[in-house]
């Protein structure tokens, strides 16, 4: 059984014993202002990835009868109820399919053993599977089976034809219904999600009737297309607000907090593909290739792949520490890791061996060593006595003697009755235990001693305010706007450097053009005041005034005046 399926058994055993089992574990919830029990919804389980793993956790799940729900991304086409639904299409477009026929026949739309399939097959050695099938039909010696074949034969004529003359979506539902394997999946462990898989088949081909050119032949291809695209993701039977334990990503639980966490696959090894590429990049160090030998046939990495390669590995494990301390916040009340790794003893003792390292933290080294996150874990909880205080066994029953051994730590109190006791535990500062409960805060005194360092830090003022205006760094447009003898008024020009007083050599030789004129002209008309007075004297006076606010050049002042 691999690893994580080992998980998950430990898991749905934490579950059940936290729900209805016989001490239930009780919690404070503080939307009800009570304590109450904990509910499946109250659970979640996390993972550092749930593509192609989640599947698993929800398998165990529903086999042990613990509701759960997940939004996964596939799943979808690797349904059995949905390959059995698909070759059923497929049969009904070319009977003479071996491989989906025989899968149909298989399955429980007709119910075939092995043993009556091969007798099947003896009906006609050389021809197609089909023509075996018709054979054996009409041959009375094979007595239940050759019922079961022509009922099927019967079946399968009128759905051929039911595609020609009507809607693809009409057909799916009719075959489920006459099949009664609708019925049989939802008989089937987790037969809520299984019907909803066929739902959603009828459904994307009820969505097909409304294309340009419909058909059996063209939705099957569309479908190849899609698998081989890519898969879709298992159509949702339960929400995530029912009574139901939620299974997602780190990376979709950021922001929330949830009564109970379960994080699973804390033992998966970084992944480190990317590292074993030849040619490796960093933003700040570049590109880092491999030396190629030709001649010896042969390469090896040189000084800059092995820069890059440490510089990106060490960056690796500081997001793989973020999305764990991420993982490790989601909880309110109880969390609980559960990894799986191979020679947990050896395992053990090399914790112990990085926990007894001087400082309070681990040393860079020890972290950098890491290849999972149990080896981050493993040490601290060393540290702390958590491995001395575990409840339980490190493996869970039953797995005793498998290679990977799965390994739980509760960093929350013993689950148990909440028991309230009208004695005052130790010296609280006048504080009452029924106050506690009520939530009220308590009335502390202010301290006078600090009253001075508060008030210094609250008037405090930077002692160059001065500077603070000024701009750090200008662009090149920014300092081509602040020369423009155009620009509007109401500008913010304190952060500005001092503006030439005359125009370029090179426009001051060249003279303003027409264009250049006429744009100061409009410039200078649209800053006159109308209140003065508009003669020549006035607008002469109103043009020096434009130059000494710096909204026109002296040079361009000049041109406009003559």
């Amino acid at each position: 059984m691999p690893s994580l399926e080992r998980e998950a058994h430990l898991a749905a055993g934490l579950i059940r014993e936290m729900v209805g089992g016989s001490e239930p574990f009780r919690f404070y919830d503080t939307q009800l202002q009570a304590v109450r029990d904990v509910t499946y919804r109250d659970i979640v389980i996390l993972m550092r990835a749930t593509r192609e793993r989640a599947n698993a956790v929800i398998e165990v799940f529903r086999k042990l009868g613990i509701p759960s729900y997940a939004e996964l991304g596939t799943g979808y086409f690797a349904a059995g109820e949905v390959e059995v639904a698909l070759a059923m299409l497929r049969v009904i477009d070319n009977p003479r399919q071996d491989i989906p026929l025989a899968a149909v026949l298989r399955s429980p739309a007709v119910g075939l053993n092995p043993g009556e399939l091969g007798r099947v097959r003896l009906q006609v050695r050389d021809g197609s599977f089909y023509d075996a099938v018709v054979a054996a039909a009409r041959n009375p010696e094979l007595g239940e089976t050759a019922a079961k074949l022509a009922g099927f034969l019967y079946r399968l004529e009128g759905w051929r034809t039911a595609a020609r003359r009507g809607p693809l979506s009409r057909l799916v539902w009719q075959v489920l219904e006459e099949t009664r394997y609708y019925d049989y999946c939802g008989g089937m462990p987790g037969g809520a999600q299984r019907q909803a898989n066929l739902r959603a088949l009828y459904d994307r081909a009820r969505q097909f009737d409304g294309f340009a050119r419909p058909g059996l032949f063209r939705f099957l291809r569309f479908v190849e297309r899609l698998r081989e695209s890519q898969d879709l993701g298992t159509a949702p039977a339960l929400g995530r607000e029912e009574d139901v334990v939620r299974v997602m990503s780190v990376h979709k639980s950021k922001g929330l907090e949830f009564p109970v966490v379960l994080l699973l696959d804390a033992g998966k090894l970084f992944n480190r593909q990317g590292l074993q590429q030849d040619v490796l990049y960093h933003r700040r160090l570049g590109v880092g290739p491999r030396v190629v030998d030709a001649d010896r046939r042969l390469k090896y990495p040189s000084l800059a792949h092995t820069a890059v390669s440490c510089r990106c590995r060490l960056e690796a494990l500081a997001e793989e520490m973020r999305i764990l301390y991420v993982a490790m916040t989601r909880a309110q009340e109880r969390l609980i890791l559960v990894g799986s790794c191979r020679g947990l003893e050896r395992k053990r003792q090399r914790w112990a061996m990085a926990s007894r390292l001087p400082g309070r933290c681990l040393p860079d080294a020890q972290l950098a060593r890491a290849t999972s996150w149990l080896d981050w874990l493993g040490p601290a909880l060393v540290r702390v006595g958590a491995l001395e205080s575990m409840q339980g066994t490190l493996v869970p029953p039953g797995f005793a003697n498998d290679a990977a051994a799965c390994w739980k730590v509760s960093l929350s109190p013993l689950p148990g009755p909440v028991r309230h006791s009208s004695e005052t535990p130790g010296d609280l500062g006048g504080l009452t235990w029924e106050a506690i409960c009520r939530l009220q805060p308590p009335q502390l005194l202010p301290d006078p001693s600090p009253a001075a360092e508060i008030a210094r830090r609250l008037e405090w003022t930077y002692p160059r305010l001065s500077l603070t205006g000024r701009a750090g760094k200008i662009s090149v447009s920014e300092l081509k706007r602040w020369h423009d003898p155009f620009r509007e008024d109401g500008e913010d020009q304190s952060a500005r450097p001092d503006l030439p007083a005359r125009l370029p050599r090179f426009l001051a030789d060249r003279g303003l053009g027409g264009l250049e004129l006429g744009v100061a002209t409009h410039a200078v008309i649209r800053h006159l005041d109308l209140e003065q007075p508009l003669d020549l004297e006035g607008l002469t006076r109103q043009l020096e005034s434009m130059v000494q606010r710096e909204l026109v050049l002296p040079a361009v002042a000049q041109a406009i005046a003559t």
